[in-house]
């Protein structure tokens, strides 16, 4: 592990990942002595629990014998970053990315964690509400303790949740399945064209595009998914869906849109079987964009997360009241849930279903369209699933 043993350390990195380091040293008992971070405009700033950042260059060659901890999601750019370090004349530098993270939350309890959660993505200042949820956000981390519907682990499965997509809208709308499996060596790639994605079923983003059998580079992609695999993403944000869902690879066809390059995402924002807004994902692996529009295709100046991009209007979709009536028939009875699609030659596509967006920590701008969508998000008064407190 790289946090144990440590009296004193400095934190490399000031996002999420240097924050939630920070908590587990904490914890243990390690004095931070400050946050470093190559970003100009974060140094001399106050970053987390009152540590101050610093650029790694400033410090004395003392401190630069201390241990620094690097807290990064991207081994790559740990790498890079452990290079620099070295080069300034840091000595011991350890690594704390997505295997320590995961650890360290696993031995959290749910409420606590969540309010902890909250600090390190939402701000210290702002303090989470459990009792009385104000804002949509707050109302997500409500849900993920206490509306636990055990319909919910056969929805958030990818594999499971298309049998009873199709019962509800047609089979027309599900996406095919070439092959499921529980490990990636299990895969007869002889079967499958010569595109294909394959995907992990129980969690989110565990995806991977096939362009070229001749050019696909298998042990990247085993190395990707069996990690996957070998994680359960509940006790990274405490998405209770996603607790029980068996671990497993799926296959689908390789598909695109007008474009020819990839799929845009249509995710449709339903309250209690409601469709209240859309949201466009594009540019998803390059310049993520995302552009919202109310159910009529008038489009919001407002954004969740990624920028929006008023220059590059989303054509009304000719097929725009049937996947209002497939995200109305998929959400009902269900207090708040992102039915997500992707349109094919004006055809309807069912992709998945989330019931916490963002896991409840994304930014929504501006303030008006915030409480907007707070309004919309009623909670449950009690009884059927929910199984805690009650508003």
């Amino acid at each position: 592990m790289a946090v144990v043993d440590i009296d004193k350390c400095y934190i490399f990195g000031a996002g999420i990942y240097g924050k939630t380091a920070l908590l587990e040293l904490e914890r243990q008992g390690t004095k931070i002595l400050g946050y470093l971070d190559n970003n100009e405009a974060k140094a001399g700033k106050n970053i987390f629990h009152g540590k101050v950042c610093s650029l790694p260059g400033t410090l004395s060659e003392a401190d630069r014998k201390l241990p620094v901890i690097l807290a990064n999601s991207k081994p790559e750019v740990r790498q890079v970053v452990r290079s620099e370090l070295e080069r300034l004349g840091y000595t011991d530098i350890r690594d704390y990315g997505m295997d320590e993270i995961y650890v360290f939350w696993k031995k959290i309890p749910d409420e606590e964690c969540l309010r902890l959660q909250w600090a390190v993505h939402m701000g210290e200042d702002y303090k989470l509400d459990l009792e009385k949820p104000r804002t949509f956000n707050e109302k997500i981390q409500w849900l993920k303790l206490y509306d636990r519907n055990p319909l919910y682990t056969q929805l958030v499965d990818k594999y499971a949740v298309k049998q009873w997509v199709a019962e509800r809208i047609g089979e027309e709308h599900v996406i095919p399945t070439m092959g499921v499996w529980e490990h990636f060596d299990d895969i007869d790639f002889s079967k499958l064209p010569d595109k294909f994605v394959l995907k992990c079923t129980h969690d989110s983003g565990s995806i991977v595009f096939c362009h070229s059998q001749a050019s696909f580079d298998r042990e990247k992609a085993k190395t990707k998914l069996e990690y996957c695999l070998s994680r359960n993403i509940f006790w990274l944000y405490r998405e209770w869906p996603y607790l029980n869902v068996p671990p497993r690879i799926i296959a689908e066809p390789f598909m695109t849109d007008e474009s020819g390059v990839e799929l845009k995402d249509y995710k449709i924002q339903s309250f209690n079987g409601t469709p209240e807004f859309i949201q466009v994902d594009f540019n998803r692996f390059a310049e993520h964009k995302r552009n919202l529009y109310d159910v009529d295709w008038n489009y919001i100046e407002a954004e969740i997360l990624y920028p929006t991009d008023s220059n590059r209007q989303i054509p009304r979709p000719t097929c725009l009241e049937k996947l209002l009536d497939c995200a109305r028939e998929l959400s009902k009875g269900i207090p708040y849930v992102r039915t997500d699609f992707y349109i094919i030659n004006d055809a309807v596509y069912f992709g998945e279903m989330t019931f916490h967006h963002g896991a409840g920590y994304e930014n929504i701008r501006p303030e008006s369209f915030a409480i907007q969508i707070n309004g919309w998000l009623q909670m449950p008064l009690g009884g059927g699933h929910c199984t805690g407190k009650k508003i």
